[in-house]
């Protein structure tokens, strides 16, 4: 009884200090929903401003991808105009160089031809130059020397150097043989068609020779004009040359086919007539009608170096030689200058059409060639 007596004032202190710790935790329950609550405005009130701080910085980010986007969309449209402008400009700038270049091919040309009417180029072709032949003598513009004398135009231009200009220059006046025939054929030109002058529609048509107003004609520049004469050069030619022609006036009177004749006459090297009998001949209308056969009349031309051609009281619509011979060439009435200028990534062709008969310039024609790429010989 004495122990629990003992005990009895201790158990009340730990009673009173048990009833002070739950008043005391009464007291914390019943202020923390208002600490929540403070704690919630408070916090509150940061995560706005820093969600607010947030949007501001993805709103500048965004305009500023948007500003970037434009100004380099900008940029680079107007660097790629640049770029083509400046392509452009030095692609018309290279064809300007290589048109220079092709000029001073046919200068060149000219130059030759000039002190030699029966110039070719290259000089070595077997059986002469043509047409179909695919030489070329090139010249280096730049540095002013022969490249090659005897080129082959279709091998590979990868040896050009694309800083220096070059020509190639090819010059024939002969035609080509196909099958051991070479063919020189010339026909009637129709008169060159124009308006008038003053360009008033209500005029007609009209041909070169006449006059603005007038019906149009139907005149024509003939193949050979009456009382002219051609000449060719038939030098070692030892083929057959058959000669075959038609009048522009199909349905002449009796006393127009009296009149109209063909003579051909053959010289030597010393412009003297060949001394055959046959060197000589004037052929009637009728004689040439009855005598000409599929390939025409054969000419005597043995040991002869020029013929000539003359037609006598009529105009010819067309006449036809025919050389019959495995290598041999005929000459033809025109003498052509081709000229090919390069630079750089840019080729100019022209082309010279001569009259060998009277050594004017027929046409000129002029070919613009621009290669985006590397030059080829096609």
């Amino acid at each position: 009884m004495k122990q629990i007596n003992q005990l009895t004032p201790r158990l009340g202190q730990a009673n009173q200090q048990v009833k002070r710790l739950m008043r005391h935790l009464r007291g914390e329950i019943c202020l923390a929903p208002r600490s929540f609550s403070e704690m919630g405005k408070h916090l509150g009130g940061e995560g706005s401003q820093r969600v607010n701080r947030q949007s501001n910085v993805g709103a500048a980010l965004v305009i500023t991808l948007i500003v970037v986007t434009v100004i380099s969309a900008i940029v680079f449209s107007v660097s790629r105009m640049l770029v083509s402008e400046v392509k452009q400009i030095t692609r018309l700038e290279d064809s300007e160089m290589a048109y220079q270049a092709a000029e001073s091919g046919i200068e060149a040309g000219l130059l030759l031809y000039r002190y030699n009417k029966n110039i070719e180029v290259p000089a070595d072709v077997t059986g002469g130059m043509d047409e179909k032949v695919t030489k070329a003598m090139r010249v280096n513009v730049t540095d002013g020397k022969l490249e090659s004398n005897n080129l082959d135009i279709n091998a590979n231009l990868a040896d050009i150097i694309k800083s220096k200009s070059y020509y190639d220059l090819r010059i024939w006046h002969k035609n080509y043989n196909k099958d051991g025939v070479s063919v020189e054929e010339v026909n009637s030109d129709p008169c060159a068609q124009v308006t008038d002058v003053n360009g008033v529609k209500s005029y007609p048509v009209y041909c070169v020779p006449d006059y603005p107003g007038e019906a149009s004609s139907t005149q024509s520049i003939p193949a050979l004009a009456k009382d002219g004469s051609v000449e060719y050069n038939i030098n070692k030619l030892d083929g057959k040359i058959y000669l075959k022609w038609g009048y522009t006036n199909v349905s002449p009177s009796r006393s127009e086919k009296d009149q109209m004749r063909l003579e051909y006459t053959a010289y030597d090297a010393d412009g003297q007539i060949v001394e055959n009998g046959n060197g000589k001949k004037l052929f009637t209308y009728f004689e040439a009608t009855l005598s000409q056969g599929s390939n025409g009349i054969p000419l005597t031309t043995t040991n002869a170096q020029d013929l000539r051609i003359k037609s006598w009281g009529g105009d010819l619509d067309n006449y036809k030689m025919t050389l019959t011979s495995p290598n041999e060439k005929l000459d033809s009435r025109y003498t052509y200058i081709e000229s090919t200028g390069y630079y750089a990534s840019s080729k100019r062709k022209l082309k010279v059409k001569i009259d060998r008969q009277t050594g004017s310039i027929v046409s000129t024609y002029d070919f613009v060639l621009l290669s985006p790429g590397n030059i080829t010989g096609q």
